[in-house]
């Protein structure tokens, strides 16, 4: 009785260990993201942007890179890491002409 409930401590400490780097990673790359926004906004001045559609080319297409290259190209996986349906990482890797390597 005593291991079970040694084991169970264990599992919680583990998954608020892997929690507490989850949100230390999320505060980096928020913060990383942010101070390159600021310098985007300020070379403005002013003017209009592009903005949103910038940020979305410039982190979604690395994004599916990574993961695709992570997974050796396996799409039903590299989706669902991505949290998107299959046919939708298709038509973003014919959208940013990513090439996939061939096993």
């Amino acid at each position: 009785m005593i291991s079970l409930a040694k084991n169970t401590s264990v599992k919680k400490n583990e998954k608020a260990n892997r929690v507490i780097r989850s949100k230390a990673r999320d505060a980096i790359i928020e913060q990383w993201l942010s101070s390159k926004i600021k310098k985007y906004i300020e070379r403005l001045n002013g003017n209009g942007g592009n903005l949103y559609d910038l940020v979305l080319l410039g982190i979604e297409k690395p994004l599916i890179n990574i993961v695709l290259r992570e997974v050796k190209g396996n799409q039903v996986c590299a989706a669902n890491i991505l949290g998107i349906n299959r046919n939708t990482l298709r038509k973003k890797i014919d959208l940013y002409n990513i090439k996939l390597k061939k096993p």
